[in-house]
């Protein structure tokens, strides 16, 4: 029995244990790049490029292949009289040729065409690496946007209710001091139209809370569970605008898949140029034919054969030059592309880096209107207590305090995703910041 209790008691402790665990931003970017089908989708994506990798290195190697068939036939040799070795009449031979062999072929020089082949499938692969990149970098920007919003909205919704708390306090007050004589009917209908207010923003607050906690479950797959609060930063960014500059240079996903997909242009260029040039092979072959039946008499033929094998194009349709015009034009336009991502991306760092800049003095703003907001309501409370201010100077102190508190919470938010911004145009959005 007391086992049996014990037993018991473990079990319901554990289970209010994990259910008492805090959430921390690492455990839901963990989850989420392990389950989002957005990235799992890109994956598989980028594991399909790879085996163009491994087919455009299947130019440097040999073919070798087999051959066999068997054959049935029945031939009739008929012979006309007339004096020669043979008498007239015919002959009937039943036979059941086989043949069979290998073959080897191995490209000794294709005119570049492999080796700029090669050299193109790799850079496309690298490009959808940091493609892959790129889409994880957003996902994960989209779940610590979904995080922080969950937090941010919890808690207004959390000082909202403590403002109606305190306001319905305030009405009752009122109530009573009229009962009294020492408060106006104004009082009583300025606290109940306060009261109407906050509890009109606590149900728009509530609706705001359950959209972000629906939102964060479409994008980390559960729940929001415990959420635990984040820490500041600002101590893992850059801190300088140089050093941030060159970081977005040298690692943004997108600017860096632009300029593997400009080299790799580059290549095909290469690979195009090389169908004007002569291709050479090693060729190897053996063979044999066995049951063969000559005039009723059996053989068999054995063929070996090992040679050196050139073709050079002289013209090809104007196809080649074709290929080679077109090749160009597209790595002009790679080309184009890149500097023009160069420059996107430069104009999308700075903005992000002055919009962090702003999103810190904001905050820091928020930070003394609150302490200010807090104080004067703590005084307006003690002045109100001995008679100096009224009911409706406490509830104009209360409502400056709860629009400066809530001004706080989405200036945090603000600063936060200003910050994840920074580290997403880096390229540096990682779990290894949020442990």
């Amino acid at each position: 029995m007391l086992k049996t209790l014990l037993k018991s008691i473990f079990i319901i402790t554990l289970i209010a244990s994990t259910t008492a665990k805090a959430t921390t931003l690492h455990d839901v970017l963990k989850q989420t790049q392990t389950y989002n089908p957005t990235i799992k989708a890109k994956k598989n994506e980028y594991k399909a490029y790879e085996q163009n990798v491994s087919k455009a290195f299947g130019g440097f190697l040999p073919y070798i292949g087999i051959y066999g068939q068997q054959e049935t036939s029945t031939s009739t040799t008929t012979f006309e009289g007339g004096g020669g070795p043979f008498p007239a009449g015919s002959v009937t031979t039943d036979s059941e040729p086989l043949s069979y062999g290998m073959q080897l072929e191995q490209p000794l020089f294709a005119g570049g065409k492999n080796y700029y082949a090669y050299k193109s499938a790799k850079r496309q692969l690298q490009a959808q690496e940091a493609i892959l990149q790129n889409t994880e970098q957003q996902i994960l920007t989209s779940a610590a946007e979904a995080y922080i919003d969950v937090q941010q909205k919890n808690a207004e919704y959390d000082l909202i209710k403590k403002s109606k708390s305190v306001i319905s306090q305030q009405l009752k007050a009122a109530q009573a001091r009229f009962k009294a004589g020492s408060a106006s009917k104004t009082d009583i209908l300025r606290a109940k139209a306060s009261l109407a207010s906050v509890k009109a923003e606590e149900i728009k607050a509530e609706g705001a809370l359950k959209i972000a906690e629906t939102h964060y479950e479409s994008i980390v797959g559960e729940k929001p569970n415990n959420l635990k609060t984040i820490d500041d930063l600002n101590k893992v960014l850059p801190k300088s605008m140089n050093t941030y500059l060159t970081a977005v240079e040298k690692n943004n996903p997108i600017l860096r898949a632009t300029a593997y997909q400009y080299e790799a242009a580059q290549d095909n260029v290469g690979s195009a140029r090389g169908s004007f040039m002569p291709e050479i092979s090693l060729k190897a072959s053996y063979g044999k034919n066995e049951n063969l039946v000559m005039v009723g008499a059996p053989m068999s033929i054995e063929e070996e054969s090992i040679g050196i094998y050139g073709t050079m194009p002289l013209f090809a349709k104007g196809q080649n030059i074709a290929n080679v015009r077109q090749a160009m034009y597209s790595e002009e336009s790679a080309k184009d592309a890149l500097m023009a991502e160069r420059n996107n991306t430069r104009e999308r760092a700075l903005r992000a880096w002055q919009t962090y800049q702003s999103a810190r003095i904001a905050k820091e703003a928020y930070i003394e209107t609150v302490n200010v907001a807090e104080t004067a309501l703590k005084g307006v409370k003690l002045e109100a207590k001995i008679g100096r201010k009224s009911i409706i100077d406490f509830l104009e102190a209360e409502e400056e305090y709860l629009s400066a508190e809530v001004g706080l919470l989405q200036a945090e938010k603000a600063e936060f995703m200003a910050a994840i911004e920074l580290l997403n145009t880096m390229g540096d959005l990682s779990l290894k910041y949020f442990k």
